[in-house]
């Protein structure tokens, strides 16, 4: 899985690009997602209907299923990791894009500015990768007119940086391959890690790790 951030104004087209970069990995028969950063909050239910009132009246989480989607609304305790988030909710897809969030951290993003809209400071967030901008800029960042679509979806899907193309842990149990959702195997990689560097003999940083166990009974 990668995750790419689209960050940048309310009216510099966030949203429009997004649409095109999910229709353009669509094609290549990529599984893409999106998570929409609220911070102001945000209402996906109708107010007095059963499932809004199960909410309200205390419920963790509500979900609503149709024969062709499903949807979930979790309580959560306060900013989220957008990175982690969404490794738990999108466990199948290939790319996850986050469009807002301009404050988090640990995944790179796309900065897409509206035609005439002055840099200002947005250039020195961390982790911006790369610029969509119809003017004609020098920086140091590869740059994209916004109709650069294909080019964009080159550039991610080359893009070796972030949670989604860090350390990769897979599990098999009993011949099974066991997907592991992002948060899981950061906790796996963590705890293993952990464990092993601290065995004589072993460097800091190993690059490869294999860790069998067989039960006797």
């Amino acid at each position: 899985m990668k995750i790419f951030g689209v960050v940048g104004s309310s009216e510099s087209g966030k949203t429009r690009l997004i649409e095109k970069l999910v229709a353009e990995f669509k094609r290549r028969g990529r599984r893409t997602a999106v998570l929409k950063h609220c911070p102001h909050g945000f209402d996906l239910d109708v107010k007095g209907k059963d499932s809004a009132r199960f909410f309200e009246a205390g419920a963790e989480g509500v979900g609503l299923a149709s024969p062709d989607r499903a949807a979930f609304i979790h309580r959560r305790g306060g900013e989220s990791d957008l990175a982690l988030l969404a490794g738990e909710q999108f466990l199948r897809a290939d790319i996850v894009f986050i469009e807002g969030g301009k404050g988090s951290r640990g995944y790179p993003k796309i900065l897409v500015l509206a035609e005439g809209e002055p840099l200002g400071k947005d250039l020195g967030l961390e982790d911006v990768a790369a610029v969509v901008s119809a003017g004609k800029r020098a920086w140091n960042r590869r740059v994209f007119a916004p109709e650069e679509v294909s080019a964009m979806a080159d550039f991610i899907e080359r893009n070796e940086s972030g949670p989604g193309s860090a350390a990769s842990v897979t599990a098999e149990v009993d011949g099974a391959d066991v997907p592991l959702n992002l948060f899981v195997q950061k906790v796996f990689e963590q705890v293993v890690l952990g464990l092993v560097t601290a065995l004589k003999d072993i460097g800091p940083e190993p690059r490869r790790v294999v860790l069998t166990v067989t039960r006797s009974k």
